[in-house]
């Protein structure tokens, strides 16, 4: 029941997006905007969409990275072409994922779907990007240190410290 409202959820959020209502432009404030309005429709802390950007593409929306498995990864938040399946059944393809508001969503939405699946912690942040324990944890770290420099270098404990 929970994935089909996921699902629902996420159709209606691209749905909004297609209508144009949130389309971003090239300039980095609106790919800020648009990762703190998909963060706030996933409920998704948007310094951890932000960091992710930043982690992922460095706030570039249209980079494509080839993975060494034969995989890619696309866009601002760097979503991984395995995920194309499931986004066709939602009307998304490979190039609506080159559109920043676009990624956003479908970022901030895998990050919430993490986060319900494996709770609000460092295992579900490193989940993004890996599956194996020492990658995801590496990836974990990255993200800290992205939302360290976000934060200007201010130390926390935050709400992931006990993992």
């Amino acid at each position: 029941m929970k994935d089909r409202l996921n699902d629902r959820l996420l159709r209606a959020a691209v749905m909004t997006i297609g209508m144009g209502m949130l389309w971003a432009t090239s300039l980095p404030a609106a790919r800020a905007d648009c990762l703190d309005d998909a963060a706030n429709y996933w409920s998704v802390p948007t310094s951890l969409a932000r960091a992710v950007a930043m982690q992922e593409s460095g706030m570039r929306p249209r980079v494509v990275s080839k993975n060494t498995n034969g995989s890619r990864d696309i866009g601002l938040m760097q979503i991984n072409s395995s995920w194309l399946p499931r986004l066709k059944q939602y009307g998304i393809g490979e190039e609506d994922l080159l559109d920043a508001c676009k990624n956003a969503y479908v970022g901030t939405w895998i990050m919430a779907q993490n986060i319900a699946q494996l709770g609000y912690n460092w295992t579900a942040i490193g989940a993004y990007n890996a599956v194996t324990p020492s990658k995801r944890d590496a990836y974990a770290r990255k993200i800290y240190g992205q939302l360290m420099r976000l934060q200007g270098g201010a130390t926390t404990t935050g709400p992931m410290a006990n993992q």
